[in-house]
């Protein structure tokens, strides 16, 4: 089994994920990142996009119209906004 690592997935108004994930894609502004445990530390600006993770073979994803990521080796977390479809 994959390592795991805490996500946490914020908007500004309230938190819509937090938990331990397997893998993470989101959308970069220089393309698709996915991060896993032991990642690079590292500050991403986000665009619109997919957030997806996977949690134990199961996959979620959200749309966004962009944000932040803040990642690090055993922890990231994204400050987003969601897209108009997500927030209904």
């Amino acid at each position: 089994m994959a390592k795991q690592f805490k996500l946490s997935l914020l908007t500004p108004n309230e938190p819509i994920f937090q938990g331990m994930v397997n893998s993470l894609v989101i959308p970069a502004e220089e393309g698709y990142w996915g991060i896993l445990a032991m990642h690079m530390p590292s500050i991403i600006r986000l665009k619109k996009g997919r957030v997806r993770v996977k949690i134990n073979g199961e996959e979620k994803e959200w749309e966004i119209k962009g944000g932040y990521a803040w990642v690090e080796r055993d922890e990231t977390a994204l400050l987003v906004e969601l897209s108009e479809k997500e927030q209904d």
